[in-house]
């Protein structure tokens, strides 16, 4: 680098100016620059929006690197939502019967019970519950029977 680099106030401004053009990146991302080096701060609600800040903030000409301190804030969703969102998703699948398979849902924790023909039957009833908005985490009482 040379004393032609960019200083931090221009930097900030043109990230912060990517940021609010981009429709992924909600308005609650901040960010400060210092010697080149991006961080972001604030809040979002998905991974991929956290993705894009950094994608975009990435692309401005004077960032050296980005540091991603956004939080992910998890919006909740009744248990009801939770558990109907899951149910859409196993009758989407056509990899999937899941006639015989019982799910109960607790604060963004979800179980599933029951009976499936095969592992890939298994991992798509598994991917689909990790799926549902609000899941954190997965309990797998399935039982596949050949």
């Amino acid at each position: 680098m040379n004393d032609a680099k960019r200083g931090d106030a221009e930097v900030r401004g043109d990230v912060l100016q990517a940021l609010m053009l981009d429709s992924l990146v909600p308005s609650t991302v901040d960010a400060k620059v210092d010697d080149g080096l991006v961080t972001l701060t604030g809040t979002a609600n998905w991974q991929y929006q956290r993705d894009e800040a950094e994608f975009v903030a990435s692309n401005i000409v004077g960032t050296l690197d980005v540091v991603d301190e956004i939080d992910l804030q998890y919006p909740t969703p009744d248990r009801s939502d939770v558990k109907e969102s899951i149910k859409k998703a196993f009758k989407r699948n056509a990899a999937l019967d899941a006639k015989d398979l019982d799910i109960s849902t607790s604060n963004g924790s979800v179980t599933l019970k029951g009976t499936v023909s095969s592992w890939a039957e298994h991992d798509e009833a598994i991917g689909a519950a990790w799926a549902a908005p609000g899941v954190t985490s997965v309990q797998d009482d399935l039982t596949v029977a050949y």
